[in-house]
Formats: C-alpha cells, sequence, structure tokens
C-alpha cells in the first residue's frame, strides 16, 4: 500500500508566515457552552476560562496553560459593529503608544520623536530585560566618550567666548564627578541611545509588526457617514453628570454611556435634556430614573488614540483593555430637526447638493456632518418659488459657467 505525499501547496502553507503558529502572538480560542462549563477548551488540562480567552502560552513553565480572559474584548468589538460606525486612528504616524507597543520604525515617526522617548522597559518580559541590561553594561565605554565630548563642547564654547582656540583633544572623565554634577545624564545618554537604534532599524520580512491593524481590529469594513448618520438605528443612551476635572470640557461638553462605550456631545446638542441624578443631590425621596435617557446617532467616527500592543505583549493586559475610543454623538432629534427635508433619494447628487439654511434657535448643526457649512460659497442664499430656503451647487456652479448672466432669483 502506497502513501500518498503531502501536496506542494501543503508544504507551501507550512512554511507561510500567515497560516504557521508563532508564539509571538497571543491566540483566541473560543468554545461552545456545553464544553466551557466543562473547561473544554482542546488544551491538555482543562480550564476555567469565559466565552473566549488569550492563549500566550499553551505549556508555561509549571506545564499549565497561560491564558486570560478576553470576553470584554469581544463584547467591544460586537459593540462598535452594532454602531455601524468607521473605526479609524489618529492622522499623525508619531503619535506615542506609551508602553502598549513598541516603538515605530517609520521614517517620518523617528524624525518627529523627540530625546524624551524611552526602551519600552514596562513592557519587556524577564528574558528581553536582561539583554536590555547587558546591552546596556557593554555602552559604558560609549558612556564616557559621550561625556567627555560634552565636556570638549563647554570648553570649547568658554574657549570662543575668551577668543583662544578650541581644544584638540577630548578630556578626561571622571565618571564619579560626572554622577553628582548631574545625576540625569546618564538617563539622556540611554534616551539618545534607544533613539538611535530606532532610527537605524530596517523592517525585515520575518519579522512581525507590534500592530498589524491600526485600530487593534475594531472593526475592517468602513461605513459612509450617510450609513453611520441616516441610515444605522439610532442608539439608546443616557446623559451622564459631567464629573471632568476639564473646565472647558465642563462647560462645553456632555458625556453619554450608550453601548456600554461613553462618548460625548456638545451642551447646544442637548436643548431641554439633562442628566441622570444618580446621587439624588436634590433630596428627593425616589428618583426619576427616566431622566437622562435618550436616543443618539454617531457624528462621524469613532477614533482610537492609543492602539494596545499585539505583537510579545508581555505586560498581561488585554489587547482592548488600554485603548481609548473617543466617539463623538448627537441627539438624534437634533439630528432630524436639522437636516434637510427632500423628495431626493438619501445620497444622490440632488440629496447632497441641498440642505436647510435655516437653524433652529438654541441648537447648533453637528459638527463633522456636514463640512461644507461655513464655506463662503454657501453664504449665499437663494430663495426658491416654494419659500423653502435651500441652495443647490449645480445651480450656483451652472451660475458661475455662465459668468454671472444668469442670476434670476437669487436674493439681492
Amino acid at each position: 500500500m502506497t502513501m500518498a505525499t503531502k501536496s506542494s501547496f501543503g508544504k507551501i502553507l507550512q512554511r507561510s508566515k500567515y497560516a504557521s503558529y508563532d508564539p509571538s502572538i497571543a491566540q483566541t480560542f473560543t468554545a461552545s457552552h456545553a464544553h466551557r462549563i466543562r473547561g473544554d477548551y482542546g488544551f491538555k488540562r482543562s480550564i476555567l476560562g469565559g466565552q473566549s480567552i488569550r492563549v500566550r502560552s499553551q505549556e508555561n513553565e509549571l506545564g499549565e496553560v497561560d491564558y486570560v480572559n478576553t470576553t470584554g474584548d469581544a463584547k467591544v468589538i460586537q459593540r462598535i459593529n452594532e454602531l455601524r460606525v468607521a473605526v479609524e486612528g489618529l492622522q499623525n504616524p508619531a503619535v506615542p503608544y506609551s508602553s502598549y507597543s513598541s516603538p515605530s520604525t517609520d521614517k517620518e515617526t523617528v524624525e518627529a520623536e523627540s530625546i524624551t522617548s524611552r526602551p519600552d522597559i514596562e513592557s519587556m518580559s524577564e528574558s528581553e530585560f536582561a539583554r536590555y541590561v547587558e546591552h546596556v553594561k557593554g555602552l559604558r565605554g560609549d558612556f564616557k566618550q559621550y561625556l567627555a565630548q560634552q565636556a570638549k563642547e563647554q570648553l570649547d564654547k568658554k574657549a570662543a567666548a575668551r577668543g583662544q582656540k578650541e581644544q584638540a583633544e577630548l578630556p578626561d572623565v571622571d565618571l564619579y564627578y560626572a554622577a553628582q554634577r548631574d545625576p540625569y545624564v546618564h538617563q539622556q545618554f540611554l534616551k539618545l541611545d534607544h533613539t538611535q537604534s530606532v532610527k537605524g532599524a530596517k523592517k525585515s520580512s520575518s519579522l512581525l509588526t507590534s500592530n498589524p491593524h491600526a485600530n487593534g481590529g475594531l472593526r475592517y469594513s468602513h461605513p459612509s457617514p450617510i450609513e453611520t448618520n441616516r441610515l444605522s438605528p439610532a442608539v439608546h443612551g443616557r446623559i451622564l453628570p459631567n464629573t471632568s476635572p476639564n473646565r472647558r470640557f465642563k462647560r462645553e461638553k456632555k458625556p453619554i454611556a450608550l453601548g456600554g462605550i461613553v462618548a460625548s456631545t456638545d451642551m447646544s446638542n442637548l436643548s431641554g435634556l439633562a442628566a441622570t441624578d444618580f446621587a439624588n443631590e436634590h433630596g428627593a425621596t425616589s428618583r426619576d430614573t427616566e431622566s437622562g435617557k435618550a436616543r443618539f446617532r454617531v457624528v462621524n467616527k469613532a477614533v482610537v488614540n492609543r492602539v494596545p500592543r499585539v505583537v510579545d505583549n508581555e505586560s498581561g493586559m488585554n489587547t482592548l483593555e488600554g485603548a481609548v475610543i473617543d466617539v463623538d454623538v448627537v441627539e438624534a432629534g437634533s439630528v432630524e430637526k436639522l437636516t434637510h427635508t427632500t423628495p431626493h433619494a438619501l445620497g444622490s447628487p440632488e440629496y447632497v447638493s441641498t440642505f436647510e439654511k435655516d437653524i433652529p434657535s438654541g441648537r447648533s448643526r453637528p459638527v463633522g456632518i456636514y463640512n461644507t457649512v461655513n464655506s463662503p460659497l454657501f453664504n449665499r442664499k437663494k430663495r426658491a418659488d416654494d419659500g423653502d430656503n435651500e441652495v443647490k451647487i449645480s445651480e450656483l456652479l451652472r451660475n458661475a459657467t455662465l459668468g454671472g448672466d444668469n442670476k434670476g432669483g437669487e436674493s439681492a
């Protein structure tokens, strides 16, 4: 009996870094309810986990599974998907990710980094920290040369001020004296060494980046603003008391709880709506649990301004535990009152080129939904025959093309 040979495709699949198991990335496992109550996730030993777990090591030094529960991460991703909102990272590529990711090797990022950058010591494993200590010990000679170069520059400045010649050789440096004179000089040297090592690092095809996805995998599709603002259903939320220490935020914003996420909105978008009084500040015998409830819509998108580290995450924190998600919302009623009523199909060119000019008193147009409100082109008013105050881009462009010959119907 002859055995079938392994196909070439199977060999390629085994060698592919996308299909092979990489221990630097924690694996996520799920199990059905029947297997989960028995602790059966497919490992040698039973474990007590949630609906999903993230495994850093299937068998550690003690022979146990090293894992953390990630049910919270799954719920956050589900809530973001239910909001039907686009998730984006910050536009600045040089945003510091603190201890949640390793430093970027992107050229623009490195050039924008200041001397305050330092190695990510908090997220290092014991072996990584030991290697870093050995690396620091090997920099003793470079550190003495760094101190000598600094001393030479100071002597050259003094010589130039006196009109003398610069010193040709580097002066001798006493490490003990240098430590007494400036106790932070070693930190400056280590920061400089770290910046230079990051600047000289080259990306390798055999290495994985610390952040494979820009927003931590919260959402891979990109809903349009029309889908987010108009086609998606409004989400029920609650207005929270503003206890922020930031005076500007406390004066202009209100925190909103919806879908397990704390968002924010402008005070002008909450006309006639009060926050829920959880603390019962007014001394009432019974609290009004309906106060502060309303329906909300996301203004434009959710911005993740601190993407967690994914590869070689030894800190023990979940992937999304340290993420900061900024979401701006607006009360659904204000959106319905501010948006124009038009017979045109939603999203059509005619719909986009028409908007209502009259803004109800006491309410401001939600920022981010209409980017053309402050454009000089739309400061011109046109009174339609039916009395509606509206502007159409097509008519304005046609008038501009005709050179002002056809200005009929334009208000004086």
